[in-house]
């Protein structure tokens, strides 16, 4: 029996917890135009410079409340300046979070009705590579217009993101989500903790929005070829991407663990790859209701390369999705090199909802005496931490072969081979998959607390927060 203990700020939320404001002395707060009475941000930059001044805080040695609140206020439309492009950055920052624990909320109750719109620029949130985000959510935001990536995530694999009632649409640029990790090298990594200068940010963003567009030209596209490290987890619940015109994918996850619950994709271009593209050790869970509808993309909806897992796949459903042989869940073979438009590219074409592609196993099954898993069951290998991860193919329907075609690669992947599953996969595999389940916690708090009365959110709370106890026998 596995047990786990949620301390969720949505808790907070759904119960009408009352937040006492933080010793910090902040300079973004504002009384909100659309509501006097809640106290709330108007400006991303202002916004960045409170989050500083709660890292100095705590780098200091001030006492940490048990997590950090930050409103944006209704009805505000936040333009972004891009990082690169331009002689002079019109507009504003995009936002860092810097803290594990915290929240950025759309109105005091984080539903996309209150109307926060994050638009322009290369980046909307940025998660730099130094931070550890843990237990950080985004509540009922809108992101529009982006030209890089809307969700650049290069936090520390450690980071657990949980996007709510979030939405994208009409951004363009190399990938609206964009998940990877950069290796420490060098002297990018800032020193782990200490709050950052926002000229120095500046610089690493503008790199990075850099790098994305090299990307998207085929400059740089050899340099995932020696990813060996793990990236973030983000999980999408009650989400949107809408009409997103994107180069490599519209959610690209790059060694990270990526999950969707009740998401739904439609209407999406993608030059390269797929929708959804899980490469160099990705893990994808797909979980109820996420649906895919008419989109276009070269390899289809949803993409797992030779060495990343489908790792759940249940109850989802696409229609009318085109570009592709696959209309539903292409997963790449081990002699395949579908980067590369010139190389062979073969694999497994799963039916959306088709639970015997996936590598989940029920608990009831995995108890069961004297039983011969096949190769084809098994997960991934036992690695060394500065090993690549190979992949381990799992039971699947006949082959599709997508024809190759005469244009430049992205990314020149190499295939892997396949073997059993060790200590240090599995327990990633329970792991994760015990975190998409209490997400149902959370979705539970998420919908409560739109009919409960709320108290005024002023800043980050001190006290304990509601605990949320979820069993998985």
């Amino acid at each position: 029996m596995l047990s786990i203990t949620w301390k969720l700020g949505a808790a907070a939320l759904a119960l009408g917890v009352n937040m006492v404001t933080a010793q910090p002395e902040y300079v973004g707060r504002v009384p909100c135009p659309s509501n006097s009475s809640l106290l709330g941000y108007t400006n991303t930059t202002l916004l960045n410079d409170d989050i500083v001044a709660d890292m100095k805080w705590v780098f200091d040695g001030g006492e940490e409340p048990e997590f950090y609140q930050y409103v944006l206020c209704p009805q505000t439309e936040f333009i972004v300046a891009k990082q690169i492009g331009e002689q002079e950055a019109v507009g504003e920052s995009p936002i860092i979070p810097g803290l594990a624990n915290s929240f950025f909320t759309c109105g005091e109750d984080g539903n996309s009705e209150n109307n926060c719109v994050i638009t322009g620029g290369d980046f909307h949130f940025y998660f730099p590579d130094f931070v550890i985000a843990e237990e950080v959510y985004i509540m009922g935001v809108t992101f529009t217009n982006v030209n890089g990536a809307s969700v650049y995530g290069d936090a520390h694999p450690a980071s657990h993101v949980v996007f709510l009632d979030c939405h994208w649409k009409f951004n363009k640029g190399s990938a609206t989500v964009y998940v990877h990790y950069t290796p420490e090298e060098g002297s990018r990594r800032l020193e782990s903790g200490e709050p950052y200068k926002q000229e120095e940010m500046n610089e690493i963003m503008r790199r990075d929005a850099q790098a994305l567009v090299d990307l998207k030209e085929a400059k740089s596209s050899r340099d995932l070829q020696a990813f060996v490290k793990y990236s973030m987890s983000c999980v999408f619940v009650d989400c949107t991407f809408l009409k997103n015109d994107d180069f490599i994918a519209t959610l690209f996850n790059l060694g990270g663990a990526v999950e969707l619950i009740d998401t739904t994709f439609e209407e999406n271009d993608v030059a390269e790859l797929s929708v959804f593209s899980n490469l160099a050790n990705g893990h994808a869970f797909i979980h109820e209701k996420t649906n895919f509808k008419k989109n276009f993309a070269r390899l289809g909806p949803v993409f797992v390369d030779n060495s990343s897992f489908l790792q759940l796949s249940r109850d989802n459903f696409g229609t009318a999705n085109s570009g592709g042989q696959c209309a539903g869940i292409f997963l790449e073979d081990d002699l395949s090199l579908c980067f590369d438009r010139e190389a062979t590219c073969t694999g497994q074409c799963c039916a959306f909802g088709d639970e015997t592609c996936d590598l989940y196993i029920e608990e009831d099954d995995e108890e069961e005496e004297d039983v011969d898993v096949p190769p084809e069951t098994s997960t991934m290998t036992e690695v060394e931490e500065e090993e690549t991860p190979k992949a381990a193919p799992a039971p699947q329907p006949a082959p599709v072969d997508t024809p190759a075609t005469t244009t430049t690669s992205v990314v020149d992947t190499s295939p892997q081979s396949g073997s059993s599953c060790g200590g240090f996969c599995k327990g990633f595999v329970i792991f994760a998959v015990a975190f998409g389940v209490a997400l149902v916690v959370v979705i539970g708090a998420f919908m409560r607390r739109r009919r409960l009365k709320k108290s005024t959110i002023a800043g980050p709370a001190t006290s304990d927060p509601p605990q949320l106890d979820r069993t998985i026998t």
